[in-house]
């Protein structure tokens, strides 16, 4: 349980732990519900193309409200390098959202995050925080 007294649902790392090793989606949208538990609020499966993905994981972030995201992000890093994939997880805090939202979502997320092993990149954003050809290159720049 964070110092908020926010507690992570039961569902929740199951839940990340099957998308993680099935690879059962592509990603996870997690609410802090009530101010009181962490749950999953959507999940999506793979299309098989990252970007139309990443497009459908954005269009599901509400424009006035803080979220939580888990995303599975396929990339190639270099020719011939092969393909890799990385884990993300988003602090969604759009502008819009309340104060006490941001206050609890930012005081909760190194908590949620701490409890879903195997995340390999972290960020914390607003819409033009979401940009998909930022994260790639980030990403490719990252990976040894």
């Amino acid at each position: 349980m964070a110092m908020t007294g926010v507690k992570l649902g039961d569902k929740v790392v199951s839940t990340f732990n099957e998308m993680k090793l099935r690879q059962s989606s592509r990603f996870l949208v997690l609410q802090i519900k009530d101010f009181a538990e962490v749950v999953v609020e959507k999940g999506a499966a793979r299309t098989g193309d990252c970007r139309a993905d990443w497009a459908a994981f954005v269009a599901a972030l509400p424009h006035d409200d803080c979220r939580y995201g888990v995303f599975e992000f396929d990339f190639v890093k270099d020719e011939g390098e092969g393909s890799r994939s990385r884990i993300i997880f988003v602090l969604w805090s759009p502008e819009g959202s309340k104060v006490k939202a941001r206050m609890v979502y930012a005081a909760t997320w190194k908590t949620v995050r701490a409890s879903l092993l195997g995340v390999g990149y972290e960020l914390q954003a607003n819409a033009a925080g979401l940009d998909y050809d930022a994260i790639l290159s980030d990403l490719q720049k990252s990976v040894k």
